[in-house]
């Protein structure tokens, strides 16, 4: 099973390059840059989706605990989804972020398919950079059933515990940006309190912004016909890749 499982994925890794290559050929159209751009920051200086704190593009850096001093989440008038603000301003998390950040990190073919590219902050770059982790998580994924074939996994067995009173707040970097999680537990172990904030409800904001951006810049640039903006903005949204489920938190 592993033996065919690694030949699928060196296969994989060979069309996340060419995936790489295509993507980084697609034509874009200018769209203002995000004001910020966070991710976790990797263990170890070396790429991946773990992380113990949150970097954000202008150097700042947070425990994961902090989260709500990255994530500030107001109510606006024309929705029922909460807007997630840095420092007063929406910003965005995902892959373009990830490489954009800590792209110096990566290694092997991905490294080497990142450099076959010219990506920028460009939102719409969004889909290359995905690609690029597809690489990354291919060749990662090669790595760890190496290791399994070489060592054999061990049988484990959950440790035992007792419930008491604590608070937990756990981040990921999932394919769409940075998901955090927080838990309240009372001395029984029932869960009182609990905060979950998903990476499309993080780029929420900053998409309503650059959909604003797009229709103004059109218009101004004489640019009336409905569905050439539409075509735009449909392409926009696209490459920021929202979840619905994951949205409705």
């Amino acid at each position: 099973m592993s033996h065919n499982l690694k030949k699928e994925l060196e296969t994989a890794v060979d069309d996340g390059i060419q995936a790489v290559g295509v993507f980084s050929k697609i034509d874009t159209f200018p769209v203002d840059e995000p004001q910020y751009l966070s991710a976790l920051k990797p263990v170890g200086n070396r790429f991946g989706f773990y992380g113990e704190s949150i970097r954000v593009s202008n150097g700042c850096e947070f425990e994961i605990s902090d989260y709500r001093s990255v994530c500030h989440e107001v109510v606006v008038e024309h929705s029922r989804a909460k807007h997630s603000h840095y420092n007063g301003k929406p910003f965005m998390v995902g892959a373009l972020a990830r490489i954009m950040l800590f792209g110096d990190m990566l290694y092997g073919k991905s490294k080497e398919a990142m450099e076959m590219t010219e990506i920028t902050k460009n939102p719409l770059h969004n889909n290359l950079a995905q690609a690029i982790e597809l690489v990354y998580a291919g060749q990662r994924c090669l790595l760890i059933i190496n290791e399994l074939l070489d060592t054999q996994m061990k049988n484990e067995t959950p440790p035992e515990f007792q419930p008491k009173a604590c608070v937990g707040t756990a981040a990921l970097e999932v394919p769409r940006g940075t998901l955090y999680h927080h838990y309240e537990f009372d001395e029984n172990g029932k869960n009182i309190k609990t905060d979950i904030i998903t990476p499309t409800a993080i780029n929420l904001a900053n998409m309503e912004r650059d959909v604003r951006g797009i229709v103004k810049s059109q218009k101004q640039n004489g640019i009336l016909d409905e569905r050439v903006i539409y075509t735009k903005a449909g392409m926009l949204l696209r490459a920021y890749d929202p979840c619905i489920s994951c949205s409705v938190h």
